[in-house]
């Protein structure tokens, strides 16, 4: 049986927020917390700067807050009275439809939502546009059902997630166990030579379409190449100055979205927010990744930039090393290779298991 379709209107309170008083905020923590946007919650988490003593809109307990701007969708559990802020709104259920199915439908129409935001410095979404979206509504025992399996999915990507975290967390905490008595240092520039990136010219023949990776700073998540967006041709690198290929092995910086590393696997050029760093062969490329991440706050204070910030090559060639000997650091390395080697596993049923959270979403949720 097809369910039947009703608007999120139909099922639910929308509030939306509002601003309060600006003479009322205070962050001592008198009165009641304040959300004002997404930037005050993540991962589920809610971490509130602001308190006020004269909310507007207040939340009720199991309440789902939404962002409306910017990150239009981004949410959140309330199990208290917040002040809602101009930039979330309450989505409030009613008896009938399940607040976990709620929250996983909202999952799913997020695009959808986010299609329709609109303005100029940043998107937004009105009450309308939240009202509007239309969403199955089976029998309250079905949504229950949907809602339990989606939820079982869920927890066991976020034990992937938390597995993969914790091992990055392992890998660095063994950097620290082994190099923390090293009192003589070295700086990155004496291991290695740089490599600058460049933008592929348009006007090159043939420069795009081929089969060399090229990758900038947004490619990058933590310690790997999250997605090769563009491709080029090996003919019209070899043409160009400003665009080396680099073999197997070598890192990779980003000067932008700042400090971020990664030894990669295969040849690619790169963009000019990334420094490559040809290491000399008494070092290994781990263990280099690794002294960099362990220097990533200090680098990061050095960002500078009004509207992104960043920061130049001699902020990376001036990072100090530990002196560590070419046998600790291949001792370091097999570690890390048997850590990374179990990341690629839990990455692997991560993917899996998203796949799946994505099968069954779109079979309970698609509109027809």
């Amino acid at each position: 049986m097809i369910p039947q379709t009703v608007k999120l209107s139909d099922v639910c309170e929308v509030v939306m927020g509002q601003a309060p008083s600006g003479d009322s905020y205070n962050d001592e923590g008198t009165g009641f917390p304040l959300i004002a946007g997404a930037g005050d919650f993540k991962n589920g988490i809610i971490k509130v700067g602001k308190y006020t003593t004269e909310p507007t809109k207040i939340s009720n307990v199991n309440d789902i807050v939404m962002s409306i701007r910017a990150s239009i969708g981004d949410k959140v559990w309330v199990d208290a009275g917040f002040c809602l802020g101009r930039g979330v709104a309450a989505i409030r259920a009613s008896n009938k439809i399940d607040k976990n199915y709620l929250w996983h439908t909202l999952t799913y129409v997020e695009p959808t939502l986010i299609s329709r935001g609109r303005g100029a410095t940043f998107l937004q979404v009105n009450k309308d546009d939240i009202k509007d979206l239309e969403i199955p509504l089976p029998p309250l025992a079905e949504q229950q059902r949907i809602a339990a399996l989606l939820d079982t999915a869920d927890r066991i990507l976020k034990l992937r997630e938390l597995a993969i975290a914790k091992l990055d967390q392992l890998a660095q905490s063994v950097f620290v166990d082994m190099f923390k008595k090293h009192i003589k240092k070295l700086k990155l520039k004496d291991t290695c030579s740089f490599v600058s990136g460049g933008t592929p010219s348009k006007d090159e023949p043939n420069f795009w379409g081929g089969d060399v990776a090229w990758i900038s700073s947004a490619d990058i998540e933590g310690d790997h190449v999250k997605e090769i967006r563009h491709f080029v041709t090996e003919s019209a690198i070899n043409n160009s100055a400003t665009n080396p290929i680099l073999p197997n092995n070598i890192l990779v910086v980003t000067r932008t979205g700042v400090g971020k590393v990664v030894v990669t696997d295969r040849k690619f050029c790169f963009s000019q927010d990334i420094t490559g760093l040809v290491l000399q062969k008494e070092f290994m490329p781990e263990f280099i990744a690794a002294s960099i991440r362990n220097k990533q706050d200090e680098i990061v204070k050095q960002a500078r930039g009004a509207t992104i910030k960043g920061v130049t090559r001699d902020v990376i060639a001036n990072v100090e090393i530990p002196a560590a000997s070419f046998l600790e650091q291949q001792e370091f390395s097999e570690i890390i290779k048997k850590i990374n080697l179990q990341k690629k596993n839990f990455e692997i049923d991560r993917l899996k298991i998203n796949d799946l959270l994505s099968s069954i979403q779109h079979q309970s949720f698609a509109v027809n």
